[in-house]
């Protein structure tokens, strides 16, 4: 049991020393992380942002592009990658009631077992989880959701994860504290320009799926069904933004959202339901898992070669300062986009055919 709530006192005890400190020293910083802790003391958390109007959203979804313009082209290679494959496979994972102690084992076994600087971040915020983390089964907002949400003016984390009693638990709890670590290794405006933001939390997801196979028995099939489904997901989201992006190009004046679906649809040769399904997912959130999990096959190939060399690399990439030129800075490194993600999607091709020739 435990885990259902964040500790009301720790919130209140922040709040306090917060409050005086904006006091003493006013600062946007402290006067933000004082919302942030309201807002969690009251289950709002400020990451929940109130969505733009819809004209809005597409004057940023614009501008988001002209900022991303670098990486269109090898969003445009991976999108033209086939995805059918993922069709054959049974998407229904297996129900399973793992305890809260034998996720939080496997996780801190994980974290402290895959590098050393990774697992002091990591520890500094576990240690705090019966004060910091919710693993919730409620489905009201602000509880059904997955998220972490770092105030580094006090270096202190809340996050909540939703618990969905399969094998995604294990990897939800990671993704979300790959996302505490790398704030703390530097911390960063979440929608910058900065476009990495998802590449840690989605690559140690990735290192997971071979750990979990190698740590707990029967869970290969499930595995697998996850695996795919986030490869599914970001090809369709790539797919998806071409296809908005090149609509996009043409539109001379801001729409509102009926006519823009309208016109899209026509251009397109889709579904005005289908076009509704598309637009449901920002720009900016399709562009923050595509551009990571490109960067994160190709550091996968190089984790399975040489872990060392693949971790030292996703550290330089996490503590970068923003740079005029992202995929020059990543050649440098020795990731070359799309070398690997035709081969990443292929073996994963190979797989389902196994999967589903022995179902």
């Amino acid at each position: 049991m435990g885990y259902k709530k964040w500790n009301k006192e720790t919130l209140n005890e922040q709040i306090k020393y917060v409050t005086k400190k904006l006091y003493e020293t006013p600062s946007r910083e402290l006067a933000a992380t004082l919302n942030t802790l309201e807002d969690l003391k009251n289950n709002k958390p400020s990451i929940f942002s109130p969505e733009n109007n819809f004209e809005e959203q597409i004057s940023y979804d614009k501008t988001l592009l002209k900022e991303q313009i670098q990486f269109l082209p090898d969003i445009e290679k991976f999108a033209k990658l086939d995805d059918n494959y993922h069709e054959k496979i049974n998407g229904n994972l297996t129900i399973r009631t793992i305890p809260n102690r034998i996720l939080l084992s496997y996780v801190h076994d994980f974290y402290n077992s895959i590098d050393r600087e990774f697992a002091k971040y990591f520890n500094k915020i576990f240690k705090e989880r019966k004060r910091n983390l919710r693993l919730s089964t409620n489905n009201s907002t602000g509880y059904n959701r997955n998220y972490m949400n770092y105030l580094y003016t006090i270096n202190y984390a809340y996050i909540n994860i939703h618990i969905e009693h399969t094998i995604e638990d294990f990897f939800n709890i990671i993704h979300e504290y790959a996302h505490a670590i790398a704030d703390q290794m530097y911390y960063r405006h979440r929608y910058g320009k900065y476009p990495f933001i998802e590449l840690l939390p989605l690559l140690m997801e990735e290192i997971a799926y071979d750990e979990v196979i190698n740590t707990f028995e029967d869970m290969d099939d499930d595995v697998l069904i996850v695996n795919a489904a986030s490869t599914k997901t970001v090809l369709k989201y790539a797919k998806e933004l071409i296809l908005q992006k090149d609509y996009l190009s043409v539109v001379d004046k801001y729409l509102e959202r009926k006519q823009f679906v309208n016109n899209l649809a026509e251009y397109s040769h889709n579904t005005k339901t289908k076009i509704e399904k598309i637009l449901n997912t920002t720009i900016q959130e399709k562009i923050s898992y595509i551009i990571p999990y490109i960067v994160m096959i190709e550091l996968y190939d190089m984790y399975y070669d040489d872990p060392e060399k693949a971790l030292y690399t996703t550290k330089k990439i996490v503590t970068m300062d923003e740079v005029d030129d992202y995929i020059l800075y990543l050649n440098n490194l020795g990731i070359h986009l799309n070398e690997h993600t035709e081969i990443y999607v292929e073996d994963q091709r190979q797989k389902i055919k196994t999967y589903t020739d022995n179902v």
